[in-house]
Formats: structure tokens, sequence, C-alpha cells
């Protein structure tokens, strides 16, 4: 009896000291051992060892664990859970910090969501960021809108922005850049620096460790690179790449690596596209210009004496190229031979009326 009366006062004392602790507010959810002094703060639920021991006017907080957002003052709607999970948080609102040391220094960052041991652990500005996985956004500090889904995705982030990582490893090693995307285990696993990078396959772009507006999709794709711009890879294997182009000169190849750059169009341009081993299709259109300018009363229609004796000193018709020429050329342009080969049918058209003028008239003075 004498135990009971005891235990008795203990608990109308602790419930008196409670009470006390709560100046003004009713509507707190708090664990007896709550040490802090909330003033006008409301609607919070609070347990854990010095958990919310700091809250004064802060309302509709959740903090569950040890020191869980143990500096908090007037942040609101905040859900710390785990221990140590957002200890430094001090105004900041509407974050979501779940697990052992999730959020541990976020200052005045908002609308964060860490999920996992330390993810995001070292945000202390950045403000709508997605951390889910252990080590996930670990080392972010003022980076804002990332989001990394699995175990240390985007870990070495400090200032970079409105990147996405997700896959276990992915964008791991990105310190600086906005707008990347890794998409796959190991994705863009140790590039440091970069922007505007789209890397979607287990081991996509593995090894790249700088460029800007790359594209590589497909297992491994691009694994061999390092330090490039501009690239687009798409493969399913490190030695099988189907698809290679370049952004900056607008080519892409098919089934070669060879863009033949030396190789012009006839406005000097880069050829756009490079198929190796041939092309199959039920039609193909060519634009290009056409021969009746032959038939302008202008055109000097050579005579075919001279057509011979050009055939003769170099071995090819007139105006056409050689085959040597053609052999450094690295082929020929179809467009350019079309007109070329129409512009000769319609000269031999020209020499055939004119011959049959010429034969009539010798019939007409043989009768």
């Amino acid at each position: 009896m004498f135990r009971l009366k005891i235990s008795l006062i203990s608990l109308l004392y602790l419930a008196f000291l409670s009470i006390g602790q709560l100046t003004a507010q009713t509507e707190n959810d708090i664990t007896p051992i709550y040490d802090g002094n909330i003033t006008t703060g409301d609607q919070n639920t609070i347990y854990g060892n010095k958990a919310g021991s700091s809250l004064n006017t802060g309302s509709q907080n959740t903090f569950i664990g040890r020191r869980a957002g143990e500096a908090n003052t007037e942040g609101k709607r905040n859900v710390f859970i785990g221990a140590q999970s957002g200890v430094s948080n001090e105004t900041a609102d509407q974050n979501t910090f779940v697990g052992w040391k999730a959020g541990m220094l976020n200052l005045s960052g908002e609308n964060n969501t860490l999920l996992g041991a330390k993810s995001g652990m070292n945000n202390t500005t950045g403000s709508k960021n997605t951390y889910l996985g252990q080590y996930a956004g670990f080392f972010g500090t003022t980076g804002n809108k990332n989001v990394a889904v699995g175990s240390n995705a985007l870990r070495e982030i400090s200032t970079g922005s409105q990147n996405v990582a997700l896959g276990t490893n992915s964008l791991r090693e990105l310190n600086q850049g906005v707008g990347n995307l890794g998409l796959g285990t190991a994705a863009g696993a140790v590039l440091g620096k970069g922007d505007n990078n789209t890397l979607i396959g287990h081991l996509a772009g593995a090894d790249l460790n700088k460029g800007t507006g790359n594209v590589f999709i497909g297992n491994q794709s691009g694994t061999t690179e390092t330090n490039v711009n501009d690239k687009l890879i798409i493969a399913n294997s490190a030695s099988n790449e189907l698809i290679i182009g370049d952004f900056l000169n607008d080519q892409v190849a098919i089934g070669t690596s060879n863009f033949v750059a030396s190789t012009k169009t006839s406005t000097g341009a880069p050829y756009s596209l490079v198929v190796g081993r041939g092309i199959l299709a039920e039609e193909v259109k060519v634009k290009s210009g056409w021969a009746d300018f032959v038939f302008d009363d202008q055109y000097q229609l050579p005579s075919l004496a001279a057509e011979e004796a050009h055939i003769l000193e170099s071995g090819h018709l007139l105006n056409f190229p050689s085959a040597e020429e053609i052999a450094d050329e690295g082929g020929l342009d179809v467009g350019l031979l079309m007109v070329k080969q129409q512009e000769t049918i319609e000269k031999l058209m020209l020499h055939i009326i004119a011959l049959e003028k010429r034969l009539k008239e010798l019939e007409k003075r043989n009768k």
C-alpha cells in the first residue's frame, strides 16, 4: 500500500510538471518526460528524450525519437521520426524526415521529404527535395527540387538542383549540376559535374565523370565515355551501340560509328544521317532541282565533238565527277547525280532532234 501511494504521488507530480510546461495550450500530445517550454504552439505530437525540447510557437509538428526536432522553435507542420532526425531544424516548415539522422542539419530548408538513414543529412537550406534511401542526397546542402530514390542516389550532391536519380548509386558522385536524369543502378555513378544529361539503363554512363547534354539509353550505354558533351548513344551492351549521335553537329549514325565528318553535302554541311550496311525502303523521295535549264534559249549546248574530246581526255562524261573524285568524296550525291543524268538525257534529245531535222533536209534534197 505504501509503494502504491508513492507511485500515485509521482504520477501526479509528473502530470503537474507537464501542465506547467504547457503555458497556454491543451492540444499537445507530449511524452511525460518532455522538458521543453511550449508557449503558444499547439497540436504537436512529441515523444523521445529531448525531442522538440526547444519548441516554442511551432504547431502541428510530430517529433518522435531521441532529439528529433530538438532545435525546432517556430517550425510548423514538420514530421521528424527517428533519432536525431531534423535535430537542427529551427524555423522551417512542412518537412518530413524519417530515419536515423535524416535531415539532421536542416536549418531553413522547407518542403523536403527525406526517408532513410542519413538521407539528406547535410541539407541546410535546400527546399523541395525528395530523398528516399540510405544516404540518398547525403551531402546535399543548398540544392533545390532534387529527387533521389535508392541507396546512395545523389549522395554527393551539394549545390545542384532539379536532378533526378532513381536506382542504387545513381548519380552518386554528382556534386553540382542542373537538370540531370539518372535512371538505373549506377547510372552516371561517377559524374561529378554536368548539366542536362539523360542516362537511362543499368550502368548507363557509369564512367562519365564530366559532361553536358548527353543522352545515353540502354544497358551499359556509354560506359566507355568519360568526358564528352552533346552525345547520343543507344545500346544494349557496352560493345553493341546501335545508334550514336552528335547533337552539336546534328548527326546520327545507325549501325556504324563512322560519321564521315569530312564528307559534306552540296551545301557544305556534314551529313545528318549515316547508315551502315545499307537501307531497304519501299519508297525514297529525293528533294533536288531538275535540268529543264537545258531547254532555255540561253543554254549553250556542247557539241558532240566537244563531248568526245572531253571523254578522250578525261575518261568520263562532261560535267560528271570521275571515279577517283567519287571515292575521295566517300560516295556520290544521288540528287545531284539524277539532275546531271537528266541534263545528259535532255542534251541527247536536243542532238537527236537536230539530227532528225538534218536527215529530213537531206531526204528532201535527194528527191
